[in-house]
């Protein structure tokens, strides 16, 4: 019904283009129910017409950073956003934080931070305006701001779901200090509301787990999964059988022929599955002068999409064609195109990192088009790795996460494909396992830096002293000391994963160690 609608006001939009051309309003609202459609690049087409009748206008300018940055062309986006923030427009506090919004997706978070603040400034009683506040100040570091901003979001509207949870996972609850009264109430009040039910007991099992109420803590995260997997559509196949096809197109066999000559050595990639310390090693390695954290980008995909469908315009219409057809692409164009969208959040250091775990599916091609790239592949015991997936809340990536079996599907898939990548290229690629970073950091991280030619210094394990922004799942725990207290934390539900267990050791791997 909504779509319906909106195409009809996006028709009712474009027809007032045309009888009056010259009218801001008309495209600023054409382009706008465009990218509500998700056709992305009318949406931008709409916001630069938008422009040539009134550049100055700040909120032109915030439209078409959106465009661009859902287009995604993120350097423009990019470019844009801080151009304006040069001007220091006088924006109303829908349009900080719209602009906000903007720069933190793009990774730029001290910008992101001050829009922020600036639309908190202009409207206080906002709750919206008040939670993104409270994930900045989270992802700075600043963690009691953090309390604070969403203790006071909930004052303004109990029913935000989202801060419920962001709270939770910010301390460790203990027996007499904790949420779970108000957490159990409000999941009894709402107890026909299922996107208030997920999101709280994936609160409670926080809570509970941090109180050692384990046999309760996994009763109210198998609710909260199974109510996430009862809404989604997601299929399990389409990904095992897409690393399947990946391992088919990029054989060892066609390495040679098909590496590109791209030069550029800028980027380290770091990469697994989430929750195997990729943002721990990651504030180890930032604490070189000489290596910036670029964040997780999606970067390389959208660069490798948007090339694709350049060539094969109309050929490419599933993501089995696109992985077929990307074996046939310009990898030195690939990989340059790659190091430009990162401009001008890069370029500034020796190195930067890419630490989205979801490039481990694009080792093939990065080898290709960047063959001068340092890959990290962080491994941890697949039943820690799992367990630790399952009692995320992912807010869109990793949907497999939400089903114990769809886990167990997914891990083996990706330790053969990973398998793969290893025996195609050992010399740009290193493992490192997580138990061995957490307990032995200095000689493990000594390694690493080895690997990437970076000289090594014992104070780099000091990540508490590390003041960058993580917009991670795991952005609360990086900024203490390093810690070992998650290795065996599955082992308290060793009976509700037996079935997990089985199924991995079915595939002839060992369930407890790497």
């Amino acid at each position: 019904m909504r779509q319906k609608k909106l195409r009809e006001a996006q028709k009712v939009s474009y027809q007032f283009t045309q009888q009056q051309p010259e009218n801001l309003i008309g495209w600023f609202m054409l382009a706008d129910i465009s990218l509500q459609l998700k056709q992305y690049q009318s949406a931008l087409e709409s916001a630069l017409q938008a422009e040539k009748i009134d550049g100055k206008q700040p909120q032109i300018q915030i439209l078409k950073s959106r465009c661009y940055l859902f287009s995604g062309d993120s350097q423009s986006a990019l470019k844009n956003a801080i151009a304006l923030m040069d001007t220091q427009p006088e924006l109303l506090a829908k349009d900080w934080y719209q602009l906000g919004i903007i720069l933190h997706q793009l990774n730029a978070y001290d910008q992101s931070h001050y829009c922020l603040k600036q639309a908190v400034l202009l409207n206080p009683q906002n709750a919206h305006f008040k939670y993104s506040l409270a994930t900045s100040y989270r992802n700075r570091g600043e963690i009691n701001k953090a309390y604070a901003k969403l203790n006071e979001t909930l004052a303004i509207n109990p029913t935000d779901w989202d801060a419920y949870l962001a709270r939770s996972l910010l301390k460790t609850a203990t027996a007499k200090n904790n949420h779970l009264p108000q957490l159990n109430q409000q999941a009894k009040t709402n107890s026909e509301n299922i996107a208030a039910q997920i999101k709280l007991y994936f609160s409670i099992a926080k809570e509970q787990e941090d109180c050692a109420e384990y046999e309760a803590s996994f009763t109210s995260l198998k609710k909260a999964n199974e109510l996430r997997l009862q809404v989604s559509r997601y299929q399990v196949e389409h990904d095992l059988e897409a690393m399947k096809h990946l391992q088919a197109t990029f054989d060892i066999s066609k390495a040679a022929k098909e590496a590109g000559d791209f030069t550029n050595n800028e980027a380290i990639f770091i990469v697994g599955l989430p929750r195997t310390g990729t943002t721990l090693l990651e504030r180890i390695m930032t604490n070189h002068p000489e290596v910036y954290s670029a964040g997780e980008l999606y970067n390389f995909s959208n660069c490798l999409t948007r090339l694709a469908n350049s060539k094969f315009a109309g050929k490419i219409n599933n993501k089995l064609e696109l992985i077929k057809k990307s074996a046939e692409l310009d990898f030195d164009q690939l990989g340059f195109d790659y190091i430009e969208s990162t401009r001008p959040l890069t370029g500034h250091s020796k190195y930067f990192i890419d630490k989205l775990p979801l490039n481990f599916l694009n080792i093939g091609l990065i080898q290709r088009a960047l063959p001068n790239a340092k890959i990290i592949h962080l491994t941890r015991a697949p039943m820690a790795a799992c367990y630790a997936m399952y009692k995320t809340y992912f807010e869109q990536a990793y949907p497999f996460s939400y089903s114990l079996e769809q886990i167990g599907q997914y891990y083996i898939a990706y330790r053969k494909l990973m398998a793969h990548w290893h025996r195609q290229n050992k010399s740009q690629l290193i493992e490192v396992n997580y138990e061995q970073l957490v307990t032995e950091p200095a000689i493990t991280a000594k390694q690493v830096f080895e690997f990437c030619g970076l000289t090594w210094k014992p104070d780099f394990l000091q990540i508490n002293k590390n003041e960058s922004s993580t917009a991670t799942a795991s952005a609360a725990q990086v900024r203490g000391n390093i810690y070992q207290t998650s290795i065996n934390r599955w082992r308290h539900y060793e009976k509700q994963l037996e079935g997990l267990s089985e199924t991995l050791t079915r595939a002839g791997i060992e369930p407890t160690i790497w």
